[in-house]
């Protein structure tokens, strides 16, 4: 139904156009095509979708991330206990060591995870206001102030690359 109402169109536009101007139907250097709303509609939806999915596995996996690193913790704990109270001796199999990396191993994937589900939820944001903007029909003021915020300097980037430096 649009691909007919997109070829009704198109000769008016031809008729308007210069000769050396694309025609209506085909591509042009800003891409739009007559049928590309329903297009870039579908694609917003779709990366919505597919940024709430990642969102919610993320969400979904730190508790059990968490639970290993609780898990790890009472090991290091006990095998540093034990290690102690042993005074070097047999301290029941578990090796201080091991469950010390066991820790950091479970720590750094919490933190993974946390980093993920904060990342990919401020994506879904990005699309949600995406997705709003294109029904409100202010997509094109949007762009613009997201365009404007990213040329703009970020505040304490020179502050905190001193400090990585320094550590």
């Amino acid at each position: 139904m649009q691909r007919s109402s997109a070829a009704a169109a198109a000769p008016k536009s031809r008729s308007t156009s210069s000769p050396s101007a694309p025609p209506a139907g085909g591509s042009s250097s800003s891409g739009t095509a007559p049928s590309s709303p329903s297009a870039v509609s579908n694609r917003n939806e779709d990366q919505l979708a597919r940024r709430w999915r990642n969102f919610a596995q993320c969400v979904a996996a730190a508790p059990s991330a968490a639970e290993k690193l609780l898990a790890a913790h009472r090991a290091a704990a006990a095998a540093a206990s034990a290690a102690a109270s042993a005074a070097g001796g047999g301290n029941g199999g578990v090796d201080p060591s091991a469950a010390a990396a066991a820790y950091k191993v479970a720590e750094k994937e919490l933190h993974e995870t946390v980093v993920s589900s904060l990342r990919y939820r401020s994506e879904w944001a990005k699309s949600v206001t995406n997705l709003e903007a294109k029904v409100e029909g202010r997509e094109r003021e949007l762009s613009v102030l997201q365009n404007y915020r990213k040329s703009q300097p970020k505040v304490g980037l020179k502050r905190k690359r001193q400090r990585e430096n320094a550590t």
